[in-house]
């Protein structure tokens, strides 16, 4: 490119600039996602036509090519929120899930250092939270299945027990 094409071309764009910027501006302006980046998406429409200026100097409908331009970027940024906010959603529903996963752990630990003595507690978390079969506990506990049974039996009611008297000391 010699110097007059040069200055052609820094001409066309200025003009090109003048003519669409406040045209761009408004309908970019209007969408309530892309309001807040308007100014962006309208520049990155004329970088793009600046880096595109040997096909926009042919191209029969500049503006509209500026239109189209800005359109698309509108639906990147909006494309970009809208996995940003999944990603975000997925995030805090994890930590909700662990939030009330531990809140109820420490619930559930207030409600059996209440109701239980040591060794309850321990037989309890043996089998419901480490997987100990009855047989493997009546093993340990040098006890037959069947009296292990009732022993967990007894447990459970101890603690079903006390949550009732909660809950009765609780609608009072």
């Amino acid at each position: 490119m010699d110097a007059k094409d040069n200055e052609r071309t820094r001409e066309f764009v200025t003009a090109l600039y003048e003519q669409n910027y406040k045209k761009l501006m408004s309908m970019v302006s209007k969408d309530p996602l892309c309001y807040p980046l308007t100014e962006d998406i309208v520049q990155e429409t004329f970088f793009e036509a600046v880096r595109n200026m040997d096909k926009l100097l042919v191209h029969e409908n500049p503006g509209g090519w500026l239109m189209k331009t800005a359109r698309y970027k509108m639906s990147e940024v909006k494309r970009r929120m809208i996995t940003r906010s999944k990603h975000e959603t997925e995030a805090v529903e994890e930590e909700w899930a662990y939030l009330e996963n531990e809140y109820g752990l420490v619930e559930l630990n207030v409600i059996l250092n209440a109701a239980l003595d040591a060794h309850e507690k321990l037989l309890f978390h043996m089998f419901y939270f480490e997987g100990y079969s009855m047989k493997e506990l009546a093993s340990l506990e040098r006890i037959q299945e069947g009296n292990l049974r009732v022993r967990m039996y007894r447990i459970r009611k101890k603690i079903e027990a006390y949550m009732e008297t909660k809950n009765q000391k609780g609608r009072q």
